[in-house]
């Protein structure tokens, strides 16, 4: 898939086929969406006039650049986003950089120039809430209004319902902040995931005789809620059954917030490695312990129980 970070900068091309949206945590919603513009490019090859599909995105998310003290924290990293946008089968994806210049285009000429002049796109795929352009603007009524007099078709796609509620990257950073990594899981259709360089830490789960790798995660990204969760490990071409904890580690009168990941069997050095933490299932809520033997105590409790949450979950991660 190629890769560009913005519309200026794609090749001339005969036409596309676009999705268009955020599309922060490339949900199940996210994906049906995904999949009706793979649906055209098949059509489109059928009927002798194929065409690229892609995905036209934004980086960062525009309330960063707008309103950042009330920006949405991320569900995905900008890597992990487009490579669930690569594992569906797109031809390319424009992350386009979000800025206060591209803030001020109106929907008029992001349709001219953005979307005709520089992608020439023939069908047009968005969410029936999706909005673009100067003040939000834009909506697909204004996009079915503009894009046949250029001899472009929009295809507007409702939005999915889960558990009663709109499926949606709102819903998905509530039930993580709340703990529920498997529901997240659910509405994600594959696990919340941590995606992060390991840096050096001041030893304590080592002393305590439980090596752990230390995440430097972003002050962006959403964090589950403090607690102990079994995880699953992607680093250097392994995956490995793991156990994270989100937290201050009270027991010691701390207070930064830190995530500390422990392999359950490996003692290999990360440090330096970018790795992938996958949230399985929570285990249990962070809470202060009298003494550091009762913590010992209470974190081979912990790794018993994720051994045997993994030997329950193993099946899922065979797709």
């Amino acid at each position: 898939m190629k890769v560009y970070t913005s519309t200026a900068d794609f090749p001339d091309p005969s036409s596309t086929i676009l999705a268009l949206g955020n599309f922060d945590g490339v949900h199940l919603g996210h994906q049906k969406l995904l999949s009706k513009a793979l649906s055209l490019r098949a059509q489109s090859k059928a009927a002798g006039k194929p065409c690229e599909a892609g995905v036209l995105t934004f980086w960062p998310h525009p309330a960063e650049v707008l309103s950042p003290k009330r920006a949405p924290k991320r569900v995905q990293t900008k890597a992990q986003r487009l490579q669930a946008i690569d594992s569906m089968g797109f031809d390319f994806v424009v992350a386009q950089d979000f800025t206060l210049q591209l803030a001020q285009t109106s929907p008029e000429a992001f349709v001219e120039k953005m979307l005709i002049g520089d992608l020439h796109a023939r069908h047009v795929v968005v969410g029936e809430n999706f909005n673009f352009g100067r003040g939000g603007k834009g909506t697909p009524a204004l996009l079915s209004e503009s894009l046949p007099r250029f001899g472009a078709l929009v295809h507007v796609c409702k939005l999915q319902q889960a558990d009663g509620s709109t499926l949606s990257s709102t819903r998905i950073r509530s039930l993580i902040s709340d703990g529920q990594v498997s529901f997240a899981w659910e509405h994600l259709g594959r696990p919340f995931a941590l995606e992060a360089k390991v840096v050096s830490g001041d030893g304590r789960g080592r002393s305590l005789g439980f090596r752990t790798a230390n995440l430097d995660i972003g002050a962006q990204q959403i964090l589950p809620q403090a607690g102990v969760y079994a995880t699953r490990t992607f680093c250097m071409g392994q995956e490995l059954d793991s156990i994270t904890n989100v937290g201050v580690r009270p027991t010691f009168g701390e207070s930064s917030l830190q995530v500390e990941c422990h392999l359950l069997d490996t003692s290999m050095d990360l440090y330096g490695e970018r790795i992938e933490v996958r949230f399985i299932r929570r285990v249990r809520d962070e809470r202060r312990f009298a003494s550091r033997e009762d913590l010992i105590a209470q974190i081979q409790n912990d790794i018993a129980i994720a051994r045997r949450i993994h030997s329950e979950s193993r099946h899922e991660f065979l797709a």
